[in-house]
This record gives structure tokens, C-alpha cells and sequence, in this order.
């Protein structure tokens, strides 16, 4: 339903968060036949480095998926996209990356490599702080991340969002072709 505000889809979350809390009560209030999962970006820094958060991040990944799943929900996962903010956290976004999509096609599940779609927009997608992802604006300077023109698609937010509408409808075209 688009007329509540969602427990897990919070800014800075990890999916330890949401493994801990939310997730089983998003389930249940949602009652949602699909899910757009994207994690890895704020995992990258539950440990001192991102090596050291990675084991801890594919557990609670793996398990979150394998949840998802089971509660009926169809998933469909986007990989981390890069950043600047650290270079240790960019060299890492690869692995996450690699770790993520490895995960969700271990499932079946499909996947969203943002890593890949991001790497020719200007500044890689990125804001100034090179972690949080830009977005279009109109004329009246608001948000606009569901504008799929030439000029929007250069933005990190409406990129994303057209390659994941894309994956669901590719998805959603699988299932009825399965029934």
C-alpha cells in the first residue's frame, strides 16, 4: 500500500536494523506481494572497515532473503552503488556488490547491478558528500524521481528507480509466464 510509512525503508538503515525490528511488522502491515531490497551501502560500516563488516553483512543478507521468501514476498535486488565518501568503502563496493548479486542469484532472484548503471552518469550518480545519490528536479526545484526524460535519467535517484521498474516488469512477466 502506498498510503503508509514504511518501518524498514528508513535512511542510514542496515539490514541488521531491519532484521532486528521492522521487517517482520512491514510484513505483516503490507501485506505485499513484491519487495525492492537494496542493502550494503550503510553495512559497509559496521566494522572498522569494510573487509571486516562483509561476513556479518552476507549472514544477515542471506538471511533477510531467505525470510522474504518464505513469508511469500518476491524480492527483487538492487547491488550498493558507488561512492566517494571513503576510499576504502569504494574499493569495497565491488565485493559488496559481487556479494549481493551472488546471494540473490544463489535464489533466483532477480538482481539490479546499480554499481555498473551508475559508473557512466556525471559525478557517478553522486552528491556532493559522494555517498547519497543525486536526483532530478523540475523548474519549481522539487524532486522528481520518477521522471524517466533524457535530461533526468543523468541523475542517480531516477536511474535507479526506471532499472528497477524495469525488473519488475521483467519479474512480474516471469511469474505470469510460470502460472
Amino acid at each position: 500500500p502506498f498510503n503508509r510509512i514504511s518501518e524498514s525503508t528508513k535512511v542510514g538503515q542496515s539490514v541488521r536494523g531491519v532484521l532486528n525490528g521492522p521487517f517482520s511488522r512491514e510484513l505483516r502491515q503490507s501485506n505485499a506481494a513484491w519487495a525492492v531490497i537494496s542493502f550494503g551501502t550503510n553495512d559497509m560500516s559496521l566494522g572498522k572497515i569494510p573487509r571486516a563488516a562483509l561476513w556479518i553483512f552476507y549472514r544477515d543478507f542471506a538471511e533477510f532473503l531467505d525470510r522474504t521468501v518464505e513469508s511469500g514476498v518476491v524480492p527483487i535486488v538492487t547491488g550498493t552503488f558507488p561512492r566517494r565518501d571513503s576510499k576504502a568503502a569504494a574499493r569495497w563496493t565491488r565485493v559488496y556488490t559481487a556479494t549481493i548479486r551472488a546471494t540473490a542469484e544463489a535464489r533466483q532472484i532477480p538482481f539490479v547491478n546499480l554499481l555498473d548503471t551508475m559508473a557512466d552518469l556525471p559525478d557517478q550518480g553522486l552528491g556532493r558528500d559522494g555517498i547519497h545519490g543525486t536526483g532530478w528536479r523540475n523548474e519549481k526545484r522539487r524532486p522528481q524521481p520518477c521522471v524517466f526524460r533524457e535530461e533526468a535519467l543523468q541523475t542517480h535517484y531516477n536511474l535507479r528507480n526506471l532499472q528497477t521498474l524495469r525488473a519488475l516488469s521483467r519479474a512480474r512477466s516471469a511469474a505470469e509466464q510460470a502460472e
